[in-house]
C-alpha cells in the first residue's frame, strides 16, 4: 500500500498489524514502563506480520519472537516478578528474549492468540460471493491476507504452547550458568561433624 494505491502483488496484502501495550492497571506498569523507556521504547508497539498461513519467511519469524520478547515482559508478574527489580534493570529485556517461567510462557502465547483472535473475528465471515467490482475485489484480497497472517500467528503461538513442558526457563538457566545442574562430586560433600571440628580448631588457634 502506497499513499491509497494497493498494488495487487504488493506483499502488504498478506499481512497484519498487531499492537500490543502494558496496561495501566498493571500492577507493574511503572517497572515495565521504566524498562521500556530505558530501551528507548514505546509503551504500546505495532508488529506488522507478513505471513501466509503457516508459512513465515525468516524477518516474520524474528518478528514473531520480537512480539514474544515484548509480551513475556508485558505479562511478567507473580513470583516472575523479581526480574524487575533494579538489580535486573539494565538485563531484564534480553531475559525476555527466552522463556522466563512456563506460567509467564503460558500468559505470553495466551494473550497473543486472544489478541489475534479478537482482530480475526473483526475482519468477519468469508464470503465466496463475486465482488461488485475491482475495489470491492481487492478490499477483500486486503481481508483475505490478514485473515490468512492472523490464522498463521495463531497456529504458531498454539505450536509454542504445545512445547511448554520441553523449553527451558529462566531459573533452570541461571542453574546451569552456575554449573549446579551436574551431579554432585563426592569430593564436593562436606560432613557437618568435620566441618564442625575444622571450625573449632580454627577458632582455638586463633
Amino acid at each position: 500500500m502506497d499513499y491509497g494505491i494497493v498494488y495487487e502483488d504488493s506483499p502488504a496484502l498478506d499481512a497484519v498489524d498487531l499492537e500490543f501495550g502494558v496496561s495501566p492497571l498493571d500492577p507493574f506498569y511503572d517497572d515495565k514502563v521504566d524498562i521500556l523507556q530505558e530501551m528507548n521504547m514505546s509503551i504500546a508497539l505495532n508488529f506488522r506480520v507478513t505471513a501466509g498461513c503457516n508459512e513465515y519467511r525468516e524477518e516474520d519469524m524474528e518478528q514473531l519472537e520480537y512480539i514474544a520478547q515484548y509480551l513475556r515482559l508485558v505479562c511478567l508478574g507473580g513470583p516472575d516478578s523479581f526480574l524487575l527489580e533494579a538489580v535486573f534493570r539494565s538485563e531484564v529485556w534480553d531475559f525476555m528474549a527466552l522463556p522466563v517461567s512456563k506460567e509467564n510462557e503460558k500468559t505470553m502465547c495466551e494473550s497473543a492468540i486472544a489478541a489475534c483472535e479478537e482482530q480475526l473475528e473483526s475482519l468477519g465471515e468469508e464470503t465466496d460471493a463475486e465482488a461488485a467490482s475491482k475495489r470491492e475485489g481487492l478490499a477483500r484480497v486486503i481481508v483475505d491476507g490478514e485473515r490468512s497472517a492472523l490464522e498463521g500467528i495463531i497456529a504458531h503461538f498454539q505450536r509454542e504452547l504445545k512445547l511448554l513442558d520441553g523449553k527451558q526457563y529462566y531459573q533452570e538457566r541461571r542453574l546451569s550458568d552456575l554449573d549446579l545442574l551436574r551431579p554432585v562430586d563426592p569430593s564436593e560433600v562436606v560432613d557437618s561433624e568435620s566441618a564442625g571440628r575444622a571450625a573449632r580448631s580454627f577458632d582455638d588457634y586463633y
